[in-house]
């Protein structure tokens, strides 16, 4: 899974959601910057960071930022190989293995950004390690996400209203902004569909005759859908 996971999105299939993210992430960091906020050189983490694509890439792009200043970049996932995977890749991150779901290993208020991609969501100990100022994005799939996909193969569907469960399970430690859809279209060839079907759950619920499928598919175009979350501490939610 996760080589699978390297390999597609190091194609550039999701580079639009990476962009959207760095540009978000930066405006804050920049603002704050300016601001003076905060005496200690900010953190951002990526809560199941998986092999580190989109922290190595939010690196570069802070690097590249003339004012958004300095920040740690750190990323945690329960997969060790992850983990592993990532280190390797972007050493210039700090890496650890870690469940979401419980305590994560930083400091109280230690982050001014925090990714939640994909990943599991723990809205007590987000706001623990998030500062009073800071940004959180979480990302989901849009409803029309890999439609095309998915119809094909039988893949897992996307969970109904998922976007306004999402907000209710933050809220009390969360206050969301606007929400930023991001919808375009990709064109998979067989090898992207085998590494795309691999590197999610997907994998482990297919039957063995649809994961066959895969290996044997035409190229095929389809939607790839996205929303993008952010939110803002609730100054009446620290612990």
């Amino acid at each position: 899974m996760v080589a699978a996971r390297r390999r597609f999105l190091e194609r550039g299939y999701y580079d639009p959601l990476s962009d959207a993210l760095n540009e978000l992430a930066t405006r804050h960091l920049r603002e704050g910057a300016a601001a003076g906020a905060g005496a200690r050189e900010p953190a951002i983490l990526d809560a199941g960071c998986g092999e580190g694509y989109y922290l190595g890439r939010l690196r570069r792009a802070l690097l590249a930022d003339g004012g958004s200043g300095e920040a740690r970049c750190c990323g945690v996932d329960v997969s060790k190989e992850a983990v592993r995977a990532a280190a390797r890749r972007y050493p210039e991150c700090a890496f650890a293995v870690a469940d979401i779901n419980r305590r994560l290993p930083l400091p109280d208020a230690a982050c001014a950004v925090l990714l939640d991609i994909f990943a599991p969501r723990n809205p007590d100990e987000f706001r623990r390690t998030l500062a009073p100022d800071g940004l959180l994005l979480v990302v989901i799939p849009g409803p029309d996400h890999l439609r095309e996909v998915r119809a094909t193969f039988r893949l897992l569907a996307i969970e109904e209203e998922k976007e306004r469960r999402v907000i209710e399970r933050l809220a009390g430690r969360f206050a969301p902004l606007a929400t930023r859809a991001l919808d375009y279209d990709i064109t998979l060839d067989p090898e992207a569909l085998r590494d795309l079907v691999a590197m999610t759950p997907n994998a482990w619920h297919l039957p063995p005759e649809a994961r066959a499928a895969t290996g044997g598919a035409d190229t095929l175009r389809t939607r790839a859908s996205f929303r993008i979350l952010p939110f803002r501490p609730l100054p009446d939610a620290a612990p």
